[in-house]
């Protein structure tokens, strides 16, 4: 589902290197993040409210589909060397926002589908995300690898490793649609198996009711619940109704996103190493794939604990402070070795000294920060739909996919008061 998302941020060789000399070269992570976020959250609310007009397996397909597609175009895109830098930059941004829309229809129903299933398949779905954000950046660092070094890098080559690298993020996609075709066959078919099961044992007086209560099918929507003495509601009231039973988790989870999105990437990607014999082209680009790294291998590691009872929390007090004690990661990464430049290249000043005078320390504040992340984000949407009716697991997972995507916009917004503090100038100009 974050494929996308981690395609663009991740490409930062690949973005400098084509909007060089323009007024985005320096900032445009700060423009990634927040249009792909404000249209994955309008886009998940939108969804949100006619997601029951939309059949989850046209929703989960479509979505892919159009992923394909948008990552294919990117692919061409890359191929072309002579293209207008602010021409380049639009196109980029239209291709983000197709790739923002369709996520938020994949998050939409992918999520509102494993809220329906034991809680193992959200834990799935949570691993999946981490381990495609550890494979586009490995694939990222392997480029930077092999296509700079201290002396030269040309262009053709650097471009034909970008190609590889955007075509690798389509077949990534591919395999996740034949995945997902895979896993549909395997629920119908136990569907069907489930309800030849039933008939014989309701032909031979066995029962079918206990059998039915022992093992429910896969995906199932409980429609009997509602009293037919009981005013219909409308989907607006419905919403409401259930967002009510996880208002607490929701804010958790709004409130972990917002601290997140507004320091990775956009700050993050500022940081350079602070030994000075190693400060190069290559070297940074190679510290700060680096640390991408760190954080989404970390962000997948906190992603799987919640998966161990050992690490399930429930405790909503503790879950909150948890969340909003992570407030301290802005001014930790503030005082790090964090590097803004003007288009000329020459660094600005910065408002704040710099405190963290290692780079181990700033892996170390960074591997809790990515930790956390994915720690507190997957508890929180593995326990939500244990606090709602059974009628109502795919809305709460919609509901908490909306919040999620709201989180990650509000803190890509803030990521240019943050930058703006920094570096005392105009954040969305480099």
């Amino acid at each position: 589902m974050l494929c996308a998302w981690n395609l663009w941020i991740t490409a930062v060789p690949f973005f400098k290197n084509r909007l060089s000399g323009t007024i985005f070269q320096d900032n445009f992570q700060n423009y990634i993040s927040i249009v792909f976020m404000f249209t994955n959250t309008l886009s998940s609310y939108i969804t949100l409210k006619i997601q029951q007009k939309i059949d989850i397996n046209r929703r989960i397909l479509g979505s892919l589909i159009l992923l394909i597609a948008c990552f294919l175009t990117t692919t061409v895109l890359s191929l072309i060397s002579d293209m207008n830098p602010y021409l380049f930059f639009i196109i980029i941004m239209t291709l983000i926002v197709i790739s923002a829309i369709s996520t938020a229809v994949l998050q939409n129903g992918g999520f509102g589908l494993a809220a329906q299933l034991p809680n193992i398949y959200m834990q799935g779905i949570m691993n999946g995300q981490g381990l495609a954000g550890a494979v586009v950046v490995i694939i990222q660092i392997i480029i930077v690898i092999n296509t700079q070094d201290t002396e030269n890098n040309t262009e053709p080559e650097f471009l034909k490793n970008m190609y590889l690298y955007f075509f690798a993020v389509v077949l990534i996609t591919i395999t996740c649609l034949i995945g997902y075709l895979t896993v549909i066959r395997k629920i119908a078919s136990k569907a069907i198996n489930d309800s030849i099961n039933n008939t014989e044992i309701e032909n031979n007086g066995e029962g079918a009711s206990s059998s039915n209560n022992e093992e429910a099918p896969l995906i199932q929507h409980n429609d009997n619940d509602t009293n037919t003495n009981e005013v219909p509601i409308t989907n607006e009231q419905k919403i409401i109704k259930t967002f009510m039973k996880i208002k607490v988790q929701a804010l958790a989870l709004f409130c972990t996103f917002v601290v997140t999105l507004s320091l990775f990437p956009s700050i993050i990607s500022g940081i350079e190493s602070i030994n000075k014999e190693k400060n190069s082209n290559y070297y940074n680009n190679l510290f700060v794939s680096i640390a991408f790294l760190i954080f989404t291998l970390c962000d997948w590691a906190g992603k799987v604990m919640p998966g161990h009872p050992k690490f399930i929390v429930r405790n909503t007090k503790i879950i909150n402070t948890a969340s909003f004690s992570r407030i301290i990661f802005i001014f930790l990464f503030m005082i790090c070795n964090v590097q803004f430049k003007d288009t000329y290249g020459n660094p600005l000043d910065r408002s704040l000294p710099i405190l963290v005078q290692s780079d181990f320390l700033y892996f170390v504040i960074l591997f809790v920060f990515s930790l956390s992340n994915g720690y507190i984000s997957s508890l929180l949407l593995m326990i939500t739909p244990d606090l709602v009716d059974d009628n109502e697991k795919e809305l709460s997972g919609s509901i908490m996919v909306f919040v999620l995507t709201f989180g990650l916009a509000s803190g890509s917004l803030f990521s240019f008061a943050i930058r703006a503090m920094l570096c005392k100038c105009n954040p969305f100009i480099s």
